[in-house]
């Protein structure tokens, strides 16, 4: 039902515009110096990293949800 209410044109700006919060957040993530491991993703990304930034950053997506 969710692609019959948007309908084709819709979807394909929904996906867009999840496509391009994606490639800021890559963009933005690889200016940090983060290791971001995808070369190609629509609205998932693989984030390499050690052990201390993982424990650093817990607390802090913790407190969001």
């Amino acid at each position: 039902m969710y692609a019959v209410y948007h309908g084709p044109d819709g979807i394909k700006e929904i996906a867009s515009t999840i496509h391009n919060h994606t490639k800021v957040l890559a963009e933005n993530l690889k200016a940090l110096q983060y290791n971001v491991a995808n070369t190609s993703y629509f609205d998932t990304i693989t984030i390499h990293t050690d052990k201390a930034i993982v424990q650093k950053l817990k607390p802090k997506v913790k407190n969001r949800h």
